[in-house]
């Protein structure tokens, strides 16, 4: 998701030997919207850019444009908008901050109607080099909500496909974009993106 919003792109290891899975890492800063330039975030894919599991947020509110680049102390620097007069903030973390995991997921956008359950299928890549232990559900929301499910001993290389009981409010009508998100045994997490068109349902008995 992107409201036009200059971002931008670095290695996340820079100096990483080509063809290795360190020198395929690749760190995006830019606003997490879709209505405006806010929510500057910070995401990583661990295969060249097909895939961003990774997200962290750096700013709630207002952030326009940034840039970013690894710093020589091992950290990264992201400089960007405040507002459009007189801030630019400087913001550094370092890669445990962005606490991800290389396990991107993929599904399709689906429609049902308001108050119904769904059935979500969804595939979970390990892009690491080990095992993953962990669990899938749908981010928290004030509106839709899912069960979580395990996902035990994926091997390194490998996809599982597991299906979400997505609970759709009575009170849903449109389009929604909604989150999936694979949480690891240790605690880092990964971040799927899927849209879902609910028939909302007809108000009766109102006068």
């Amino acid at each position: 998701p992107d409201p036009t919003n200059n971002a931008h792109i670095t290695q996340l290891v820079p100096g990483a030997a080509a063809g290795s899975t360190d020198a395929r890492k690749l760190l995006y800063t830019g606003a997490n919207s879709q209505t405006g330039r806010e929510n500057l975030s910070a995401r990583v894919s661990c295969d060249d850019g097909a895939s961003w599991p990774g997200l962290r947020t750096i700013r709630h509110g207002f952030s326009a444009y940034s840039s970013s680049t690894a710093l020589a102390d091992g950290k990264f620097g992201v400089l960007y908008e405040g507002n459009y007069t007189d801030s630019m903030p400087f913001a550094s973390f370092d890669e445990e901050w962005l606490n991800y995991v290389c396990a991107p997921q993929a599904s399709k956008d689906f429609t049902a109607d308001a108050g119904a359950t769904h059935k979500l299928s969804v595939t979970v890549t390990n892009q690491e080099d080990t095992v993953l232990n962990g669990a899938l559900a749908l981010a928290a929301s004030q509106k839709f909500a899912s069960n979580s499910v395990d996902i035990a001993n994926l091997p390194a290389g490998e996809s599982r496909t597991v299906e979400l009981d997505v609970k759709v409010p009575v009170t849903a009508n449109g389009k929604y974009l909604l989150q999936t998100i694979f949480t690891a045994a240790d605690g880092t997490t990964a971040q799927g993106n899927l849209r879902a068109t609910i028939a909302g349902k007809e108000v009766t008995g109102i006068e």
